[in-house]
């Protein structure tokens, strides 16, 4: 329940306390400060770490708005190894959760849901323990606690005098007399990429360049060094998951067709929310091919005999090409098989067809053989 602003201005430089705080056994232990109920929900808990008992009576409970904001009754006690609730007024009917204990001790006070800080006294007015949350500078301990959502504390998971250290925002679950209260933090391990590359390289220039291979889809290894993480290889919005080799070292193959346009390209390697980027060159290459690569034909003196060739582009860039008439050489005489297309202009991954027309001599006998000249045309 929230105390009346009235005396606001007056109060000010409370939000200015700053540890050291003396030891003691006695700890805050959890703050909801930010209940659903806002009426009679808010809470401290304290805990004692110690092996006997304590007397608290006097003790306070100091805000950044108050100071005092709750002061212990005579007759206060936590028991060793056990848990102290002291709630706003009213927690017995208005608290959150209805499975909660009942508080304590119950005393009106005031929490602020955003920026503020919390501080426990003894009754000698010493400070024991302090927590400051959200961008609070007082009342903090090296440096403040996150912010909860509506509806979250803040639990101590450890005791290093850093508040951004020890507490985390949880869901409430207050102990009672006669119950424990289990933290469980499942922790995600570590991811790190150490290193990513490829295992090829077809230039002695600097970097990676990579020459396709003609016709075929070229496999390039590529290794990444990673730490506690799964990989995944991705080139041109395809992922492939990579496999472990063992000591941290993962491999992976990219598929680069043969079709890939020149340029410079990135393959991704991708683990836990990293990345690591792998810049490469693809080189050109120009190649192609003529099919078929042998053929054997009959033919009788006088008939005229048509052969068709197949030339296709291999390659990722455009090849113009020359295509000479095909000379048959016999043992006495020759033959000239003449080319329907000398000029070819043939794109990546497309053919163009050519047809050698030749004429048998009327004289001609035995085996006659040559070749189908393919160049390319340098400009």
């Amino acid at each position: 329940m929230k105390k009346s602003v009235i005396f606001f201005g007056l109060l000010l430089g409370i939000a200015l306390l700053v540890v050291p705080v003396v030891f003691a056994n006695v700890r805050i232990h959890q703050v909801l400060y930010d209940p659903v109920q806002e009426s009679g929900s808010e809470a401290v808990e304290l805990y004692n770490e110690g092996g006997e008992a304590l007397d608290i009576s006097g003790w306070q409970i100091d805000t950044d708005q108050f100071h005092p904001d709750a002061t212990l009754p005579n007759g206060s006690r936590v028991e060793a190894h056990d848990f102290f609730v002291i709630a706003d007024k009213n927690w017995s009917n208005q608290k959150d959760s209805k499975a909660w204990p009942d508080a304590d001790y119950e005393e009106t006070i005031t929490l602020k849901n955003g920026v503020g800080g919390v501080a426990l006294k003894n009754a000698q007015g010493d400070i024991v323990d302090s927590l400051g949350w959200a961008d609070m500078t007082g009342f903090v301990q090296e440096s403040p606690a996150l912010a909860v959502k509506e509806g979250q504390s803040l639990m101590r998971r450890n005791t290093t005098g850093n508040n951004s250290m020890d507490f985390i925002p949880v869901s409430p679950v207050f102990a009672g007399a006669h119950n424990a209260i289990v933290l469980l933090e499942i922790m995600l391990p570590a991811v790190n990429i150490l290193d990513a590359f490829l295992l090829s390289d077809d230039d002695a220039r600097p970097g990676t360049q990579l020459l396709p291979d003609s016709g075929i889809t070229k496999e390039v290894v590529v290794r990444a060094i990673a730490q506690q993480a799964n990989p995944v290889l991705n080139f041109l919005n395809k992922s492939t998951a990579m496999s472990f080799v063992g000591n941290n070292t993962w491999e992976g193959k990219l598929q680069l067709s043969y079709t890939t346009t020149p340029g410079n390209y990135t393959a991704i390697i991708r683990a836990g929310g990293l990345t690591q980027n792998i810049p490469f060159e693809v080189l050109a290459n120009k190649a192609w091919q003529v099919e078929p690569r042998k053929t054997v034909r009959a033919a009788v003196q006088g008939q005229t005999i048509t052969q068709e060739f197949n030339v296709r582009n291999l390659g990722n860039v455009v090849v113009d090409l020359r295509v000479a008439d095909v000379l048959l050489q016999g043992s006495n005489t020759s033959v000239t098989g003449v080319i329907d297309a000398s000029l070819l202009h043939i794109l990546p991954d497309q053919q163009a067809l050519v047809h050698a027309r030749i004429a048998i001599p009327s004289d001609a006998i035995g085996a006659f053989v040559g070749a189908l000249v393919v160049r390319e045309v340098r400009s």
